[in-house]
């Protein structure tokens, strides 16, 4: 798979460094992943946004009162 990114010209100031376009390839590889894994998960589903909704929040209160126990 080839994947071809073009940036703003303003942003070669930046990209001059090799470190920072190393990070810059890793952020953009990292974002297309999360994206691809959402697809194949998500393919196929029925779920409307408002479930999707309900999910978050349980998921997020959960994660929440984790930590919060963790820390007493």
């Amino acid at each position: 798979m080839v994947v071809t990114v073009e940036l703003a010209s303003d942003l070669g100031i930046f990209l001059r460094e090799k470190e920072t376009i190393n990070i810059v390839k890793k952020s953009i590889i990292n974002k297309l992943l999360d994206i691809e894994i959402r697809n194949v998960l998500t393919y196929g589903s029925s779920l409307k946004q408002e479930d999707i909704d309900k999910l978050d929040h349980i998921i997020k209160k959960g994660l929440y009162e984790r930590v919060k126990s963790e820390q007493e």
